[in-house]
């Protein structure tokens, strides 16, 4: 209780983006903020920048962006309340922050499992969550996010980008929009403290491709299923035509397109 609480007063004092640094250039902002959040009083930093030169995505993917044109960023996160088994819920707050956002602006946002957000059937923004723990608490958590703002090509390698600036057609001020991301992200992870269950259903909600029949691919194997549910360590659940129900975690298995 009484590390919750001071966990709390941290949180009223340092709300997410209240501080943020601008990098000309960058290897990563993950690397950069990792660097920075072995100082405890770092909660909420963000640590921004208009290009980065290795910045990573899921599966270890290198995240393509055009120099200047869209939003990359991490925020150092001190989630002391979390246990480690519960780390999921983070990923699942952080998806919804920018799910918040992203759908008062255009039409058909939603999060595809586990934390990347789509407009329709093409990806707008990424995330990337690494975590530090010694305990059964969490101690340090790095939240990068790659989100596609005003970039209009994009390299014939990627399968299914889009931007604000193609959905949209006019450009958008990057800046602002992450100020107003850090205040929905600010919002949702202070949910956290008092409804976890509410965060589980809202991620449900605006899950991509939830509970109607799809391609997956698992190893060298594609079939038909839907997705029922996710664990609450993250597996993602798929029920087969067979009325079978099959669990698979990150990496196990892909959405065919």
């Amino acid at each position: 209780m009484l590390i919750l609480q001071e966990q709390k007063k941290q949180m009223q004092q340092n709300s997410i983006g209240h501080k943020i640094l601008w990098v000309d250039v960058v290897d990563s902002t993950n690397d950069r903020a990792s660097v920075l959040a072995k100082d405890p009083l770092t909660h909420g930093v963000v640590v921004a920048t208009p290009f980065q030169k290795a910045g990573r995505g899921q599966r270890g993917n290198h995240w393509e962006s055009a120099h200047g044109q869209n939003l990359l960023f991490s925020v150092i996160l001190k989630p002391h309340f979390l246990e480690v088994q519960k780390q999921f819920l983070l990923s699942k707050a952080v998806a919804l922050s920018l799910n918040d956002v992203l759908a008062d602006m255009v039409n058909g946002v939603s999060i595809k499992w586990p934390n990347d957000i789509y407009v329709n059937n093409k990806k707008v923004a990424g995330i990337l969550i690494e975590h530090n723990f010694s305990t059964a608490m969490l101690d340090t958590s790095i939240v990068g996010v790659g989100l596609n703002v005003n970039q209009v090509k994009f390299a014939g390698s990627i399968p299914n980008p889009t931007s604000l600036m193609l959905e949209k057609g006019h450009e958008h001020n990057v800046e602002k929009l992450l100020g107003v991301i850090c205040d929905a992200f600010d919002k949702r992870y202070s949910q956290l403290f008092y409804d976890e269950k509410g965060i589980s259903d809202s991620y449900i909600d605006r899950l991509y491709r939830y509970g109607k029949y799809f391609s997956f691919k698992a190893g060298d194997n594609v079939f038909i299923a839907k997705i029922t549910g996710v664990r609450s360590s993250g597996e993602l659940v798929l029920e087969t035509p067979d009325g079978k129900f099959h669990e698979y975690a990150f990496k196990e298995i892909e959405y065919v397109f």
